[in-house]
């Protein structure tokens, strides 16, 4: 059998089993004992989030990077030093991978604060999500560089689509950082 575990969520593990072109989920603590089967990997971590609503974190694995990496579940961008982490595809469906960067020693290298990490939960914002998404890939990952990006004048066409994204996601920005936005605000 050749099956891979998509996830850890809430503290259940979700697997796709090729064969049965499905998802099962169970608890990692007694796997043999399935708690769920699914069509739909979405079904199965909305099953989960009915059982125990209280938790709230995932575990994402990368195969690409062979790593897990632990996420809790937010509401809002926890502060100003968060941005959106640019992982693309490589991150469950339906959530927004938030980050704190890592001082580093060149100014081509980004590296990610293991213990920083938080997801928003935009199951019913995929649209959105997809948007937002898209815009990291061309650096529009935070408040302040969406920000910058409507005050900078432009030519490039880099320039362009930063801009552009910066005034298609001004809303949901001011919306998923209301709690420090007063901070952007008056220092603009």
């Amino acid at each position: 059998m050749n099956n891979a575990v998509l996830l850890g969520y809430k503290g259940y593990m979700v697997e796709y089993i090729k064969e049965r072109e499905h998802y099962r989920v169970y608890d990692p603590v007694f796997p043999a004992q399935t708690i769920a089967y699914t069509d739909s990997f979405l079904e199965a971590m909305d099953g989960i989030d009915e059982q125990c609503p209280a938790k709230k974190e995932i575990l994402n694995y990368s195969p690409l990077a062979s790593k897990v990496d632990r996420f809790t579940i937010v509401d809002k961008i926890p502060d100003s030093k968060y941005q959106v982490w640019n992982i693309g595809d490589n991150m469950i469906d339906g959530f927004l991978p938030l980050c704190r960067k890592l001082p580093s020693e060149f100014d081509w290298q980004e590296l990610v604060d293991p213990n920083s990490l938080v997801a928003i939960d935009m199951r019913d914002r995929f649209d959105v999500l997809a948007n937002m998404r898209k815009a990291a890939g061309v650096g529009i990952t935070n408040l302040e560089r969406v920000y910058k990006a409507l005050d900078t004048v432009t030519t490039t066409s880099l320039g362009k689509q930063q801009k552009e994204w910066a005034q298609t996601l001004l809303p949901v920005y001011e919306e998923l950082s209301s709690n420090f936005i007063e901070y952007f605000v008056r220092g603009r």
